[in-house]
């Protein structure tokens, strides 16, 4: 789970698999992966499965070794998106995959408005045709879009875009 937070995906989906399977949880800032090892150790089936690192690089991750990577919400956070997923591609074992999500919408703009001291945390709106772009050479790619309907502060739709696909060779 690369840029885990709290882990809360990585939690779900390892109880949702019975507690199996072993778990690497990547985020860069402290306090999330604190909150994630709280979180594991109070609600994961397993909690011993897990193993939480804070990083800003996923270069410190060992080749061939992961059956599959999410990143959940990440990209629109990375100024150079392509070249985290060439890094990201390089720890999966052949076969294995890659499932991602992006925003798709002004989603920040209920937090310019309600939270403006947060200021803006994303560098990069995405469009289908920029997944396209950016994915359409992977094996086995599925991209869907789901709607979350109309935003409050502008005529627009908002929703995510959910990505997987396999690394082959």
């Amino acid at each position: 789970d690369y840029g885990c937070s709290r882990a809360c995906h990585a939690i779900g989906m390892h109880n949702d698999l019975g507690g199996r399977g072993l778990w690497t949880c990547v985020d860069i800032d402290e306090t999330s992966i604190l909150q994630a090892e709280s979180l594991c150790a109070d609600r994961a089936q397993n909690p011993k499965g897990f193993a939480f690192f804070i990083s800003d690089n996923s270069k410190f991750l060992p080749n061939n070794t992961y059956d599959a990577a999410i990143l959940m919400e990440i990209l629109e956070h990375v100024p150079d998106p392509i070249s985290l997923l060439e890094d990201i591609e390089r720890t999966i074992k052949p076969n294995g995959w890659i499932i991602i999500t992006v925003p798709s919408g002004p989603v920040e703009y209920a937090m310019w408005v309600e939270q403006p001291q947060r200021m803006r945390e994303h560098v990069r709106e995405f469009t289908h045709d920029d997944l396209g772009d950016i994915f359409g050479q992977k094996d086995n790619l599925t991209i869907h879009w789901a709607n979350f309907g109309k935003s409050r502060y502008i005529d627009m739709d908002l929703g995510c875009y959910f990505l997987a696909y396999q690394k082959t060779g």
